[in-house]
């Protein structure tokens, strides 16, 4: 056989893959094809929030937006945050704390309509010079996020590495009342 595709049954005829029937491929009242229903799609920007080094008794405040991506509108429910309350949110609504978790209930819930955004801040103000990680988390109406919408805050990762030369210093002997320096 000389065709790409032969086959041969057991009584010896020959098909050579050129059958006249067609498939039926998407024809109405076809089960497989998926229907497109219209949904609201969350989408947060940024995921992941890295303040650097933040001193204490400093502040640094980063932007974040929630988006609609869908074909249908989006209900914005509640945004939580679990971690230290050096890194909180600044949503518009007022935060009820229970231990390492604060919520923010969006009273009544907002709808996003298709392509509309959300706008907040994260702020960080370290109360201590460890470093700080929260989980941000965004409550909508999109089924694929039943959880929220995870968002990483970390602050003070990194510490400013400082090396002083020379290690120590000896000033000798010292008159009262005059100045001596020498150069760190």
């Amino acid at each position: 056989c000389a065709l790409p595709i032969c086959v041969t049954d057991d009584n010896g005829a020959t098909d050579t893959g050129t059958d006249s029937t067609t498939q039926d491929e998407g024809q109405p009242g076809d089960t497989q094809q998926d229907a497109h229903v219209p949904r609201g799609k969350l989408t947060v920007i940024p995921y992941l929030i890295d303040f650097g080094f933040v001193p204490l008794g400093g502040k640094s405040t980063v932007p974040f937006t929630v988006r609609n991506d869908g074909d249908a509108a989006l209900r914005l429910d509640k945004f939580t945050t679990t971690g230290p309350a050096s890194i909180k949110l600044d949503v518009g609504f007022e935060p009820q704390t229970s231990g390492m978790k604060t919520t923010y209930m969006v009273d009544p819930p907002k709808n996003l309509k298709p392509g509309a955004t959300f706008d907040g801040k994260v702020i960080f103000e370290p109360t201590e010079s460890t470093e700080a990680y929260s989980e941000v988390r965004v409550f909508t109406s999109d089924s694929d996020y039943p959880d929220g919408y995870l968002v990483h805050a970390m602050g003070n990762k990194t510490k400013p590495d400082v090396d002083l030369k020379p290690t120590a210093m000896d000033f000798g002997a010292a008159v009262v009342g005059s100045p001596l320096s020498r150069t760190l």
